[in-house]
């Protein structure tokens, strides 16, 4: 909702996300179990600590894009559709969000690849648990794709409705165009806040 989406981006940043969170579930128990020989409950303390930054992180970038948005809101219809042609800070702008994004939530490590990888580890069937944590994220890059795409078809049906020149909502485009920027944008802060407030109790500093 915050940004005017392309289908491949979307599909690319639901990807990326999931996988990178099945990989770096994979690289938390290979470091700190397999490498380091750190005990289970210290792993998963030191999984909720790499939570804790991500979604500290998430909140961030939350409130950069929402500053953003409200700083660059345009006046007019003309405006809003120039804002992403000819400013310097468009497209490579929203590729930098999307980028951090995609950080920023993949950073997190799966908590149900985790606990498929202690598992498979005890078991003594680690790599097995290595491919089913793989085929996990891929699963979750297909459903985290289906949403993106949905939630690009409604923002562009939402903004683009009777926008046409003459068209009803014409006068409304960019006041609703900044409007779903404003709302993706906290939507993002506050799960980030969220998240991150579950992420230090389980860490038990609160």
């Amino acid at each position: 909702l915050a940004h005017p989406g392309r289908y491949l981006a979307g599909i690319a940043l639901s990807t990326g996300i999931a996988l990178l969170q099945a990989i770096s579930a994979i690289l938390v128990i290979i470091l700190l179990v397999l490498l380091l020989g750190t005990t289970v409950a210290g792993a998963m303390d030191q999984a909720h600590a790499l939570e804790a930054v991500a979604y500290g992180l998430l909140v961030l970038l939350g409130l950069a894009m929402l500053l953003r948005c409200l700083r660059r809101r345009p006046a007019c219809r003309q405006c809003a559709g120039s804002v992403e042609r000819s400013s310097p800070h468009g497209f490579s702008g929203n590729r930098t969000d999307l980028a951090a994004m995609g950080l920023a939530v993949g950073l997190r490590p799966c908590s149900g690849a985790l606990a498929l990888l202690l598992l498979m580890l005890a078991t003594g069937m680690f790599g097995v648990g290595v491919l089913a944590t793989l085929a996990m994220g891929l699963g979750a890059a297909m459903t985290i794709s289906l949403w993106a795409v949905t939630t690009i078809i409604l923002r562009r049906t939402v903004t683009g409705t009777g926008t046409a020149s003459g068209g009803p909502l014409a006068a409304w485009a960019p006041t609703i165009a900044t409007a779903a920027q404003a709302a993706g944008a906290l939507l993002i802060a506050g799960v980030g806040t969220l998240f991150l407030m579950a992420a230090v109790l389980r860490m038990g500093i609160l």
